[in-house]
């Protein structure tokens, strides 16, 4: 018995951890789950307040906050727990999975276009210079420094300012990728 106790108050201190790296919102969202789920009455500004929080589930379904005991209103044996806890364990998963990236989203569209743009725009330059580099190397000097002086605004408009809000829009969503 107490081992599995032990290893539910692990997956709780699991689940916490993981939610705290998403949000502090997230991390109470997990803390209401587990105390709705155990029929307890708790202010919420006793988990809101604190960055750090401490939860151990007992044997009867009580929980230990903070160091204060506070008692389910429903009189549990240890399979309610368990059962109580495994239907928690399955929110808190289907919760935090929730979290991850979603491909479907507008914003999320919108930052596939953009690495997408990002691509393109950058072979259309390596394809401009090739052409370049071969009219100055056939020795057509004029058709190349035409080709780039006048196809190159035209192709990109406010290259400079579009591609470096582009580059930093890439970035910062590579990153969040990578984070999550």
């Amino acid at each position: 018995m107490n081992d599995k106790l032990n290893t539910m108050n692990d997956d709780i201190k699991t689940y916490l951890n993981e939610s705290k790296f998403v949000s502090n919102r997230c991390r109470n969202k997990i803390i209401k789950m587990l105390i709705d789920k155990f029929n307890i009455d708790i202010d919420s500004s006793k988990y809101k307040e604190f960055a750090n929080v401490d939860i151990t589930l007992e044997s009867n379904g009580d929980i230990i906050l903070r160091g204060d005991r506070y008692k389910t209103l429903d009189n549990l044996t240890f399979e309610d727990v368990e059962s109580r806890f495994s239907e928690f364990k399955e929110d808190a998963h289907n919760f935090m999975s929730h979290k991850d990236i979603d491909f479907n989203s507008k914003n999320n569209f919108n930052n596939i276009v953009n690495l997408i743009m990002i691509i393109l725009i950058i072979c259309a330059f390596i394809g401009i210079t090739l052409i370049a580099i071969y009219s100055v190397f056939t020795g057509n000097y004029f058709f190349g420094i035409w080709f780039v002086v006048m196809i190159v605004p035209w192709l990109v408009p406010n290259l400079k300012e579009n591609l470096l809000i582009r580059l930093e829009q890439a970035k910062n969503f590579i990153k969040r990728i990578i984070k999550k």
